[in-house]
């Protein structure tokens, strides 16, 4: 798998994985076995499910707590994402995070990297949603913020 050259020189790198729903906490929980696989002694953290903490994730959120309908729920929410993202954010300064990658979940993840890419932390968008659905505005912040999609 390759992230980047400096990502792969380190032995033991901190990963923040993010995903909000459970077909992304299955992505995540196969991609940190094999982040596990490769560096052993790295520190994988991250928002996500039962599934990618089975795998040694620490999580700093549940998915189950990100799930919203329509757009009163998304309103309801919006002090708690935004919260999220504050708290992505001092980690991101607080941390030496190495590598961030997002799994799906555009609606949240497309803000965090930004704030990932502006601290020179590398990033990895896994499982990028339909990007014909999003409009070329959505798709150059897409291509202007990752180093790499898979």
């Amino acid at each position: 798998m390759f992230v980047s050259d400096k990502i792969s020189q380190l032995k033991s790198p901190t990963i923040l994985l993010l995903t909000g729903e459970a077909s992304g906490d299955i992505w995540g929980a196969d991609l940190s076995s094999e982040l596990k696989k490769k560096w052993p002694q790295s520190s994988l953290l991250g928002i996500g499910g039962p599934l990618m903490e089975n795998q040694g994730v620490e999580l700093i959120e549940r998915i189950d707590k990100l799930s919203v309908m329509g757009l009163t729920g998304v309103i309801k929410k919006l002090p708690f994402f935004l919260g999220l993202k504050r708290k992505i954010s001092n980690l991101l300064e607080s941390q030496q995070i190495d590598l961030v990658i997002a799994i799906d979940f555009a609606g949240f993840n497309m803000s965090v990297i930004g704030l990932a890419h502006r601290r020179n932390v590398k990033v990895l968008y896994y499982v990028v949603p339909k990007v014909w659905a999003w409009g070329s505005a959505r798709t150059a912040r897409l291509i202007e913020h990752t180093d790499r999609i898979a």
